[in-house]
């Protein structure tokens, strides 16, 4: 689902976590033809209504399926980062990092609402 309610891959009733952040993650996870040894960046966005508690409860899901699958967490952000009007739900962003792209990634920035790294 688009984080403005645009349409999404089907419509199910209820679930639990784990029965999400599988079927989140094996959609994922074929689309990027992710293997064992990959590196990636994980963001569990929550859109609005989801607590932290929630969010790490996916993440934790997540963690678990990736380790499973010999995926290599550099990183991971679990928060709230863009919302929707108090929207229920989560989302779940990978990103398959290289050694120049960890450069980047680690990279100190500095902006209102997200900073990595220190002021010198």
């Amino acid at each position: 689902m688009g984080l403005h309610g645009e349409p999404g891959i089907e419509r199910t009733q209820m679930q639990t976590a784990s029965q999400l952040v599988q079927r989140l993650y094996s959609e994922i996870k074929a689309e990027m033809a992710l293997q064992s040894g990959d590196e990636v960046a994980v963001l569990v966005n929550g859109l609005g209504s989801t607590t932290l508690l929630e969010l790490n409860i996916a993440y934790y899901e997540l963690a678990q399926l990736m380790a499973k699958d010999g995926l290599q967490v550099y990183d991971s952000e679990i928060k709230s980062w863009c919302t929707c009007q108090e929207m229920g739900g989560f989302s779940i962003t990978l990103l398959r990092l290289d050694d120049e792209l960890k450069k980047y990634y680690s990279a100190p920035c500095f902006s209102p609402y997200y900073a990595r790294g220190e002021i010198k």
